[in-house]
């Protein structure tokens, strides 16, 4: 469903893109340990990536629905039937990341780097693909 007679307007994409990447940035330095004193660099990479990422999404969402709602750009109703079915269409992709999870931490269970680096030692590099395919 396409809201008829609506002007384009360009801020419509780029504000909650903005409002995305630095809630997400800040809530890095944030739970990384910038309110303590960390430096932005070891605040970044002690950040629990997941969590500001979850902060960051939902902030340009509540913004986004903000923007659309007063520009009138559909009701309520409207606004939240394309979120959830921007929802579904996000399973998917979801899923393929917790199956590659998943099988990442079974090859680090049981050791499959050093297993391969093993077997393969002293392949020319042209083969290694075929040989880590094979093994």
């Amino acid at each position: 469903d396409v809201v008829e007679k609506v002007k384009h307007r360009s801020h419509n994409m780029w504000v909650p893109l903005i409002v995305l990447v630095g809630m997400t940035v800040f809530s890095m330095w944030w739970t990384g340990g910038g309110p303590e004193g960390a430096s932005f660099g070891d605040a970044i990479g002690n950040a629990d990536a997941a969590l500001s990422l979850f902060w960051g999404v939902m902030v340009a969402v509540i913004v986004t629905l903000g923007m659309n709602l007063g520009q009138r750009l559909g009701g309520l109703t409207r606004n939240m039937d394309a979120f959830t079915g921007g929802l579904r269409m996000m399973l998917f992709a979801c899923t393929i990341l917790v199956l590659a999870w998943s099988i990442k931490a079974a090859c680090d269970a049981v050791g499959t780097a050093p297993y391969l680096v093993g077997v393969l030692e002293g392949m020319p590099v042209v083969w290694l693909p075929v040989g880590i395919f094979v093994v």
